[in-house]
């Protein structure tokens, strides 16, 4: 209302439903001609944080109606990374979980990223507000299950003592208490909310699984439209060669990225990486016996 946006004071109804007095102070400008209220903050918003707008709107007779709009504080720096290692087995016995590995390509913040898999809504992890620097690592557990287990959202890179963690890597944990990422097969994206732009992407089969589920077909079809591939179609996928076991038959095997080498040399050289990065079947390969979460060479 104008008597309340003059006074800057909350009117009553909003004091109830806000239940505090403090806020970011705002203008807003409403256009008559579009229907469209805009409102412009005095100062910046912290990324990644939740903010709510309320407002209470009021007709010519004198109805009125409060609301509530909820939003996320906008990231202008979105980090460049890429992934360097899936697992995709876990070993409850020793206590091995799934992982999926990331290096920073550029610095950033993470808000808005989100790591997509198997184009299931409900294996979504959308990364948390953290700045991070070039060449620093981020190890991503869908799985939280456990011993030591400690999301590493501050500086104190050593806070979490999980057999799988590195103390020269992030970790960050999932709410997922069973597995997460397809054995046989799957297809895991790094995606830039913000920007609506696809970073990186894997695709993995084991050799004789011929088609796609449903979900996965339509996330093939997603990161093809990226040109990661140069198809959707499962043949494209990457696998262990001579073999029908499942992709990864043990979480002592991880799949790793084989030019990891050249990126990280561009990093050192202070060379731009662009994005996304072209990969085919034989850009990724499951290595034996080796799994390194938070190390890459």
């Amino acid at each position: 209302s104008d008597e309340h946006s003059t006074t800057e004071e909350l009117s009553v109804a909003l004091q109830a439903v806000t239940n505090f007095n403090e806020g970011l102070n705002a203008n807003f400008l409403y256009e008559n001609d579009n229907h469209i209220l805009s409102f412009t903050f005095d100062d910046s918003t912290k990324i990644g944080k939740n903010y709510y707008i309320y407002g209470v709107v009021e007709d010519r007779t004198g109805n009125s109606l409060t609301f509530c709009v909820p939003f996320i504080g906008f990231n202008s720096n979105v980090v460049k990374m890429i992934m360097t290692e899936v697992r995709s087995v876990s070993d409850s016995k020793n206590d091995l979980r799934e992982h999926v590995e990331f290096l920073v390509l550029e610095e950033g913040n993470l808000a808005g990223v989100q790591v997509l898999i198997g184009g299931e809504e409900s294996k979504k992890y959308s990364f948390p507000a953290i700045d991070v620097k070039k060449g620093d690592l981020i190890v991503y557990h869908p799985e939280k299950v456990g011993d030591g287990i400690e999301d590493e959202l501050y500086d104190d890179l050593t806070l979490c003592r999980h057999i799988d963690s590195n103390e020269n890597a992030r970790d960050l944990w999932g709410t997922s208490e069973k597995s997460v990422i397809g054995n046989n097969d799957d297809i895991i994206v790094l995606y830039d909310q913000v920007n609506d732009f696809i970073m990186d992407a894997v695709m993995f089969r084991k050799a004789d699984t011929v088609t796609w589920t449903k979900n996965k077909q339509l996330a093939a079809d997603f990161i093809n439209d990226a040109g990661i591939y140069d198809s959707s179609d499962i043949e494209n996928a990457n696998y262990t060669k001579g073999g029908t076991a499942p992709v990864s038959a043990s979480a002592k095997h991880t799949l790793q990225r084989l030019n990891t080498s050249d990126i990280l040399q561009k990093i050192h050289n202070d060379e731009k990486v662009e994005l996304p990065v072209k990969v085919d079947s034989e850009s990724w390969q499951i290595v034996k016996g080796a799994f390194s979460p938070g190390v890459v060479e």
